[in-house]
């Protein structure tokens, strides 16, 4: 419920939305009825608003690729790589 709170303080949600996730909160009986009442928010990364991608493609052939410093993991990632690697350092999610 924490979550909820702290989104609504930063705009993500409105107040009759609050009320509304509060409530279907409090009836709950599942860890996966309360995860469904934030999938949809926004991440924050410092002070910054950021949209989680649904899907990033990353393809690559004889060449490395490398996340690093901040950044929000998608929902999916995909990636071809061939003859190269993928490395991630610090995700942010």
């Amino acid at each position: 419920m924490d979550v909820l709170r702290v989104a609504a303080g930063d705009g993500r949600l409105t107040m009759e939305e609050l009320d509304e996730r509060l409530e279907t909160a409090l009836s709950a009986r599942t860890a996966g009825e309360l995860a469904v009442l934030t999938t949809d928010l926004p991440e924050v990364v410092g002070e910054t608003l950021v949209e989680v991608e649904d899907v990033v493609r990353i393809e690559q052939q004889g060449a490395s690729t490398r996340r690093g410093d901040a950044w929000v993991v998608p929902r999916r990632l995909e990636i071809r790589s061939s003859f190269g690697e993928g490395r991630s350092t610090s995700p942010t999610r």
